[in-house]
């Protein structure tokens, strides 16, 4: 929904599921798609190595499990240019996928 231009940048870390493979995979099918290392595997980490690799100058963060709402990065990048501001953010509304995760999301 994003009509500007844009790139994905997956910092990876270590993992016992799938990440690597399917981040491999989606660099190989899409060119705006790139990776970076994240040996120690911490969030802090991993935002410093791809910022640092990113290319243009607005950052959307989206965690591993994380999904945006429709718009959320046109309606971001717009209010980024009407209010001057220097971060925008919407609500995070967590949702698990079974009751344990329903019970930390609350």
């Amino acid at each position: 929904e994003y009509a500007g231009e844009m790139e994905v940048v997956i910092a990876v870390g270590p993992s016992t599921d799938r990440t690597e493979e399917i981040a491999a995979e989606l660099v190989a099918e899409d060119p705006r798609v790139h990776t970076v290392p994240n040996p120690t595997g911490r969030t802090p980490a991993a935002l410093n190595a791809a910022i640092k690799a990113s290319r243009h100058p607005v950052v959307v963060r989206v965690d591993g499990h994380g999904m945006l709402s429709p718009n959320y990065i046109s309606t971001a990048v717009r209010l980024l240019e009407e209010t001057g501001a220097q971060n925008v953010g919407g609500i995070m509304h967590a949702e698990g996928e079974n009751a344990w995760e329903d019970a930390v999301a609350a």
